[in-house]
């Protein structure tokens, strides 16, 4: 499973994980929360709060995967640009070792 679906699946779990507890919390404390002198309802506050929560964290994300993913792309050119450049210098060599690894017999091992 990728990253990002792993990372999908993780955030909607810990979403109806959150939902839940937080609908028995405030079922069980008796804590209403008001706005402008209305009643909102238990459900609909641990649903903002929990989607406060992911935007924090998707930021957060977001900012660690750019700087890694930086890294893991300056360091995948520099390892690209020395595999190209030795291949530059020994197809020759390479050449040769494919031409003698696609003529020669392959013995197989059966075992019983």
């Amino acid at each position: 499973m990728s990253l990002l679906k792993s990372f999908l699946l993780a955030l909607l779990i810990v979403v109806c994980v959150s939902c839940m507890f937080g609908k028995g919390v405030f079922d069980l404390s008796n804590v209403q929360v008001m706005i402008n002198n209305q009643h909102v309802e238990p459900l609909s506050t641990v649903i903002l709060s929990v989607l406060a929560a992911m935007v924090i964290i998707i930021a957060g994300l977001a900012f660690i995967m750019s700087f890694i993913g930086g890294l893991l792309f300056v360091t995948l050119l520099i390892c690209c640009s020395i595999f190209l450049c030795l291949l530059g210098v020994f197809w020759p060599i390479v050449m040769v070792a494919f031409v003698i690894w696609l003529c020669s017999s392959k013995k197989m091992v059966h075992y019983n």
